[in-house]
């Protein structure tokens, strides 16, 4: 969404820069990839753990040379660094994504992101959930809005025959093989172990369907080791995380979205603007956006037998699967679009810089 924004951002006139928070891992290297072919500037900063006071004055230093009147946060470790390296005269402006995670350390940095989150002069919600749950959190509703998440459709206008070609190459599949595909982090709340679960029955049905997931993190071993014991190794792939979703998306025959926590999910976005056949959870912004039985199919979260048919389904009616997916990409062109995304934050932009 950041790249997508700044893009966007760009076209209009903004002069726009990323600070990417870097701590080595190959998601760095995947924006640096995407900023670069956008024209957009990125300044990397090393960031180590959760606490990095060297990053917070690596970006105050940034924000300071670079003379910028707004700084634009994204998820609770940027704000907080934002928060701690912004001085007077920048506006400081922040999205909600959503809030996820569990435990009692996750717990802490929500609650910590909450508070600094009060300090900032505007702050966007990406849906009317997290917007609720921002002001209950005591964030001034003064200075909350709703702006939606926005697809690039000129992405997926360009993908040719070739980059499909590649990317199933990529995966290790040949041209039929039937491409199940999920995009997101390796997170527990993304739900990839109750979609392993329903590969397993998926495969009894279909062994020759193929499931990626795009997205790298802390659960990689983990869901490694399900496949494993799942005896899935030749029907799962895991290829980390990539700057080529669109052309992947394009590759695949079935787009899944187990999440059991989400906010407003690009990622399902980007799937209904591909035109892709989708199941996804009942979670989170997901039903506002994806009509059961008429743009996707909406399963509930944690249940992998009900995803699992779903799955089916797709795989073995495929004029079913071209209608949802048909009615899902108009609902992404008439709703969702990057450009009145941009003008949206704008007007943010603006006011944030009124104050």
């Amino acid at each position: 969404m950041v790249l997508t924004l700044s893009a966007h951002l760009l076209q209009r006139g903004v002069d726009v820069q990323i600070a990417n928070l870097c701590d080595g891992r190959s998601g760095s290297r995947v924006i640096l990839r995407s900023a670069e072919r956008a024209g957009i500037g990125v300044h990397e900063i090393t960031c180590l753990g959760r606490a990095d006071i060297t990053a917070v004055r690596s970006l105050a230093d940034f924000v300071r040379k670079g003379n910028f009147s707004i700084i634009h946060s994204h998820g609770y470790k940027p704000d907080i660094y934002a928060y701690a390296a912004s001085g007077k005269g920048i506006a400081r402006i922040a999205t909600c994504h959503n809030w996820p995670g569990r435990g009692a350390k996750m717990s802490f940095y929500r609650w910590l992101d909450k508070m600094a989150l009060r300090y900032f002069d505007r702050v966007a919600a990406v849906s009317g959930g997290v917007k609720n749950e921002a002001e209950r959190s005591g964030i001034n509703r003064f200075r909350l809005c709703t702006i939606h998440n926005g697809v690039d459709f000129a992405n997926f206008a360009r993908v040719s025959a070739d980059d499909v070609k590649r990317c199933r190459s990529a995966l290790a599949i040949k041209d039929k093989v039937k491409l199940v595909l999920a995009v997101g982090r390796l997170a527990p709340e993304k739900g990839y172990s109750y979609l392993i679960e329903a590969a397993a029955r998926v495969v009894a049905r279909h062994p020759g369907a193929v499931f990626a997931i795009l997205g790298d993190g802390t659960q990689k071993d983990v869901l490694e080791a399900q496949i494993k014991k799942a005896g899935l190794e030749n029907n799962f792939r895991l290829p980390g995380q990539s700057d080529e979703v669109n052309f992947f998306l394009a590759a695949a025959d079935v787009f899944v979205m187990p999440s059991i926590n989400e906010g407003m999910p690009m990622a399902l976005l980007e799937a209904m603007a591909a035109g892709k056949p989708i199941v996804a959870s009942r979670v989170g912004e997901i039903p506002a956006i994806l009509d059961d039985g008429v743009s996707g199919w909406l399963v509930p979260p944690a249940d992998s037998h009900v995803l699992s048919e779903k799955i089916i389904s797709f795989l073995e009616t495929p004029k079913l699967a071209q209608i949802l997916a048909r009615n899902g990409r108009q609902t992404a062109l008439a709703r969702f679009s990057a450009g009145a995304m941009a003008d949206e934050y704008i007007k943010l932009y603006k006011a944030a810089s009124w104050k």
